[in-house]
């Protein structure tokens, strides 16, 4: 017994915690400003070479996209921090597409970014046509951001007028915030410590005894 109260002990001593980071598909019908994908509830940390930020323990969300045709439209609840807007592996092959990005305050539907080429720090993109937004937020806002084809316009209220994506355009978009957060453990890493407590409280008591 004592032996497998050490071993149970050392087990959650050295499990390496994860936060279950990973890129998510895109919903489909979050072709409006009105029926966006909600990311809130998918931002994690965890490694991702491709995603500004993620080796520092910045929260992120990575979205592989539908394939639908037409608009695409995301939001989230920011905090007050940076936020990077990435576009990665649009403009290869297959499903080839230059994608152009708006950035609206969803509170006020004011337009407060677009961009259709990315910046030099985009690590990971391969191609200039991919889209980069980097925006700070001095309070709390709601975010939405949507994505069309070059040439393409916006206003107000999520207003976009130009080229559509076409069914098959394939992408991935990314979204990470400057801010670091510790990994959460996942509800099996708790259990294995929870039994690694019992299990040192159970040697402190059998030496105790002996």
């Amino acid at each position: 017994m004592r032996k497998f109260c050490i071993l149970v002990v050392l087990c959650s001593l050295f499990i390496v915690n994860g936060a279950g980071a990973i890129q998510i598909a895109e919903t489909i019908g979050n072709n409006s400003y009105l029926t966006p994908m909600n990311l809130d509830s998918y931002f994690s940390v965890g490694p991702n070479p491709e995603i500004q930020g993620a080796d520092m323990n910045f929260p992120w969300v990575s979205v592989t996209s539908s394939g639908e045709a037409g608009k695409h439209f995301f939001s989230f609840n920011a905090l007050p921090t940076t936020y990077y807007f990435d576009i990665d592996h649009g403009a290869e092959s297959p499903g080839w597409c230059d994608i152009e990005m708006g950035v609206w305050n969803g509170d006020t539907g004011q337009l407060i970014a677009r961009n259709d080429d990315h910046s030099p720090v985009d690590p990971g993109s391969i191609s200039s046509l991919d889209s980069w937004i980097e925006l700070f937020f001095d309070i709390p806002t709601l975010v939405i951001f949507g994505l069309s084809e070059f040439p393409s316009s916006f206003g107000p209220n999520g207003d976009t007028i130009g080229n559509l994506l076409d069914f098959d355009d394939r992408f991935i978009v990314n979204v990470s915030g400057d801010f670091n957060v510790a990994p959460v453990p996942e509800p099996g890493t708790i259990f294995l410590f929870g039994l690694g407590i019992v299990g040192l409280f159970g040697v402190g008591r059998k030496l105790k005894s002996a």
